[in-house]
């Protein structure tokens, strides 16, 4: 019993990440979908770029993201890293 209760806290925990993940996804789109040039700064942590989407694990960035998975950007869709 102890087991299950502590993989629903695992799994209540991931989803909470996964909620603001998304929340941060939708406001980083509005964000730069009127820009013209696209440029991520890629593992970002507190070194924040003006103009860029910077992207880390760290709570600071515009737009969460494990760099080890695969991104959510189109082919060809991004000007700048």
């Amino acid at each position: 019993m102890k087991e299950i209760l502590k993989l629903l806290l695992e799994l209540k925990e991931e989803f909470k990440y996964f909620l603001i993940d998304n929340i941060t996804r939708l406001f980083v789109v509005k964000k730069y979908l009127s820009k013209n040039l696209i440029k991520l700064n890629l593992g970002s942590d507190q070194q924040l770029k003006k103009n860029f989407i910077n992207i880390d694990l760290s709570r600071y960035t515009d737009l969460r993201l494990d760099l080890r998975k695969m991104l959510a950007f189109k082919n060809n869709s991004v000007d700048f890293i």
